[in-house]
């Protein structure tokens, strides 16, 4: 135990009884039965004594190291592994749960299993078997996250699929996140999209409720995903499942994640990444918001974003068209490597340029960015341009650098 924890652990509060007082005295002079009374107590919590986890741990610790069971059981029972890890090292926790466990503890048998098969800083692999023996144990006992944990041993060692499926989705069944999750990419790389529905969507609304506030900054990077995954599959059915489709899009771009952001936005704009109209008519009301969540996927390096803004700006279907800002999108998305927006960037340069040597510059520098992604209408301009302006173009490829950077910024 770390010295300079224990110094500021087990407060001894002023308004505690004279029973409470003399049950701390006689903890701190090391009786074991007065350490461990004194950990429950504030496991429990009282008007003289409330709720304290860091000091429950310290004297329950000191209790288990006496030798107490129940002193491990409850550590294993009521402490959090984080918090048991942050004042133990996992080979003194490990063997507390494992007597614990041995005393008829399920909840310690987890515990001691997680410490010694994936606790990085164990050191005593020699309990292996023992803590297999101990999950699968938990597993038959009804644990949910013992039964996941279970599935991926019996994967771990070959052979063993049908079986590690099989308590995977009792892990599943029993409502752990982490089995559904797994069970729903691996529909989802089947092509089942309606099993991929059924272990997602119990997520994906789990975390709705989660963030009643639309606050979805404590949503975990699964729940993203899942939420994001539910809401393009939803999308793309008419009817009352749109609804569903745009709280989940809403709240995985809340979170912060820059293609939920992006998506959503493309959504409520009624456009796609490949460039098509989506199939579903967008409501005008929605084009503001559209923009201002393809803002935020923009500045966070999204070149798709950019290039979805400036095909707005560019729509008659915009509320208020805008050249100008047209340009200035499908620039930032050209920078950003966006293919299509280069190939347009140098298509308008050239059909603008009047001749200019400048828009010459500018029309083979985003043409040749374009080409070398593979754009095979960039190819055919830059051979037209080649043919039509021989001269110029030898031109302005011997020209220095220094030369061309300023042909192009003029």
């Amino acid at each position: 135990m770390d010295p300079a924890r224990a110094t500021c652990v087990a407060p001894v509060d002023t308004m505690a009884t004279h029973e409470e007082l003399a049950l701390i005295r006689e903890a701190r002079s090391g009786k074991l039965s007065a350490q461990l009374d004194l950990g429950t107590r504030y496991l429990r919590g009282s008007t003289a004594l409330p709720t304290n986890l860091d000091a429950a741990m310290h004297w329950l610790g000191a209790a288990a190291q006496q030798g107490s069971v129940d002193a491990c059981s409850l550590i294993a029972c009521h402490i959090p592994l984080d918090c048991a890890l942050a004042v133990y090292d996992a080979a003194t926790l490990a063997g507390w749960f494992r007597q614990a466990f041995e005393a008829g503890t399920t909840e310690a048998g987890l515990l001691f299993a997680k410490l010694v098969l994936h606790e990085k800083n164990f050191a005593a692999r020699d309990m292996r078997e023992h803590a297999l023996a101990a999950l699968q144990t938990a597993a038959h006992c009804g644990s949910h996250e013992a039964q996941w944990l279970w599935a991926g041993e019996l994967r771990r060692r070959g052979g063993c699929e049908d079986a590690a499926l099989a308590w995977e989705k009792r892990a599943a069944q029993g409502g752990l996140d982490a089995a559904r999750l797994s069970l729903a990419e691996g529909a989802k790389q089947q092509g089942d999209v309606d099993a991929f529905l059924v272990w997602a969507l119990p997520v994906a609304r789990a975390a709705i409720n989660q963030t009643p506030d639309k606050r979805a900054s404590s949503l975990t990077a699964e729940q993203v995903r899942a939420l994001a995954q539910c809401a393009e599959i939803l999308a793309a059915h008419p009817g009352p499942e749109q609804r569903e489709a745009r709280a989940f899009w809403e709240c995985a771009a809340a979170s912060g994640d820059a293609q939920a952001q992006l998506h959503f936005g493309l959504w409520l704009a009624g456009l796609r990444a490949d460039d098509e109209l989506a199939t579903h008519r967008p409501d005008p009301r929605d084009q503001d918001e559209a923009m201002q969540w393809l803002v935020l996927a923009g500045r966070q390096g999204v070149a798709d974003a950019w290039y979805a803004l400036s095909r707005l700006y560019g729509s008659a279907r915009h509320a208020r068209p805008n050249a100008e800002l047209q340009r200035h999108y499908r620039q930032k998305a050209a920078e950003l490597g966006h293919c299509r927006a280069q190939y347009e960037c140098g298509a308008c340069a050239w059909s603008s340029g009047e001749g200019r040597a400048s828009s010459m510059v500018r029309a083979l520098y985003w043409l040749e960015l374009a080409s070398a992604q593979g754009c095979t209408m960039s190819l055919e301009l830059l051979r037209h341009i080649r043919q039509a302006n021989a001269e110029t173009h030898c031109i302005t490829l011997s020209a220095p650098k220094a030369d061309r950077k300023a042909l192009f910024t003029a």
